[in-house]
């Protein structure tokens, strides 16, 4: 289908291949899940760039004086090291992963490419929603978030909104359940405590309560936190705080 709608709409293009790929790889994590918004979104491009699409990369052949004039997150041992000098070529992915680390979706410098899962991960089982299925929130500085099929043993990314929050190291994920199926995840930020609920029926993660008045201390990985029932029914939720004795609950109510 893809690549039928980039042949009509963009005739000119000669890398068709190349091009389709990345529309493939990407559309669903912005949101072109259906066959009519991605073929809105390619309409308006065409009108925007004409009969013709190209990959286009950034040249990050740099000098090792320049890269710490253009990035801040370069001083002079990594400039050295990776920009281009008499002794060797400039190490155009290395630059790339440290200039744009944290930002954009990316995750840390040193993380497997931008595809990798790091800080913050955590893997939910959500029964009510669909036994066959486990959640995966990739953290690493990002908002994404895959499902894993058991029975197809296929990965594909989770669209939500909004997606504007990211989770790293010192984030933690707990499942809510109803009688012992879980069916939605509850999400506290990092340090600051803000807490955020996925609910994948509805395609949606919404701020579900405001920070902790208690101080964190130093984040720390893993899941510390859980939804637990009380025996007359009343849903808490328990989270230790990080590098500290300090442990809360908080009573999750529906509006």
């Amino acid at each position: 289908m893809v690549k039928e709608m980039v042949a009509i709409l963009f005739p000119a293009t000669k890398n068709i291949d190349e091009v389709v790929g990345m529309i493939e790889k990407y559309r669903m994590k912005f949101g072109l899940n259906t066959g009519l918004r991605l073929a809105m979104f390619l309409a308006q491009v065409r009108e925007e760039t004409g009969s013709e699409l190209k990959v286009i990369r950034e040249n990050l052949n740099y000098s090792e004086e320049a890269l710490p004039k253009l990035y801040k997150a370069f001083n002079d041992r990594l400039a050295d090291k990776y920009g281009r000098n008499e002794e060797h070529k400039a190490n155009q992915e290395a630059i790339a992963n440290i200039a744009y680390a944290n930002r954009l979706g990316n995750g840390a410098a040193d993380s497997d490419g931008d595809g990798s899962v790091g800080g913050g991960c955590s893997i939910k089982w959500l029964p009510s929603a669909d036994a066959n299925k486990l959640y995966i929130i990739r953290g690493n500085g990002t908002s994404n978030i895959y499902m894993y099929d058991l029975v197809a043993n296929t990965f594909s990314t989770v669209t939500f909104n909004p997606a504007t929050e990211t989770f790293t190291t010192g984030s933690t994920h707990s499942a809510r359940s109803v009688k012992n199926k879980g069916y939605s995840i509850i999400s506290a930020k990092e340090v600051t405590g803000r807490i955020y609920e996925f609910d994948y029926s509805l395609s949606r993660m919404l701020p579900k309560m405001n920070q902790w008045l208690y101080p964190f201390g130093g984040s720390v990985q893993g899941d510390t936190a859980s939804c637990m029932r009380s025996p007359d029914e009343v849903e808490f939720y328990y989270l230790l705080l990080h590098s500290s004795a300090g442990f809360v609950r908080c009573a999750l109510i529906d509006s």
